[in-house]
């Protein structure tokens, strides 16, 4: 395990937000971690971000992976984040992946909403998987409840499952009319 910086508050931030449709979610991250950050006396190092990434999608999210780069040469001390499932919302086993490089070069994770996630005990250790579970099954939960919205849209109201008709494409029904009534 690394030694930590004499100071040991060298710090990477990190912000996420899942769609387009949060424009405001890192300003409101970003407005927050400072604040924190401020007042812990942390020396940011590195500001990583990933814009429009769902939580689970790890290997896509380069600011992400830039966090673990900079943990892994020993850059950073530490990790803020807004809140957990901002960083990582994955079942105990992708948790585990993630986070043991991290662990073994000595950097932590902390959060606004959270504080800092304990490593190095059992109890901690479990509160830390039991919130990444948590925020795991609340990640399921809304994409099976937008699957399903959509499904009932398609279904009740023949609404495209993709929202409005790629270009090119003609519905079933339009097949039907004469051509001076296509649209």
């Amino acid at each position: 395990m690394r030694k930590a910086s004499a100071s040991g508050n060298r710090v990477a931030v990190y912000y996420r937000m899942s769609d387009d449709t949060q424009d405001k979610s890192i300003d409101r991250q970003a407005a927050e971690v400072s604040r924190y950050v401020e007042e812990k006396g942390y020396r940011v190092v590195e500001v990583c971000k990933d814009e429009g990434i769902s939580g689970s999608e790890v290997l896509k999210r380069k600011g992400l992976q830039r966090t673990v780069a900079l943990a892994l040469s020993g850059q950073i001390d530490g990790v803020i984040v807004d809140d957990l499932d901002r960083y990582l919302r994955l079942d105990l086993l992708e948790m585990g992946e993630l986070l043991g490089p991290l662990r073994r070069a000595g950097v932590w994770i902390e959060s606004v909403s959270q504080g800092r996630f304990d490593y190095n005990s059992m109890t901690g250790r479990l509160m830390l998987g039991i919130t990444s579970e948590a925020k795991h099954g609340q990640l399921t939960d809304n994409a099976r409840r937008c699957l399903t919205q959509h499904l009932r849209r398609a279904r009740d109201e023949g609404v495209p499952l993709m929202g409005k008709m790629p270009y090119g494409y003609i519905r079933v029904e339009d097949l039907e009319k004469p051509l001076d009534q296509k649209g």
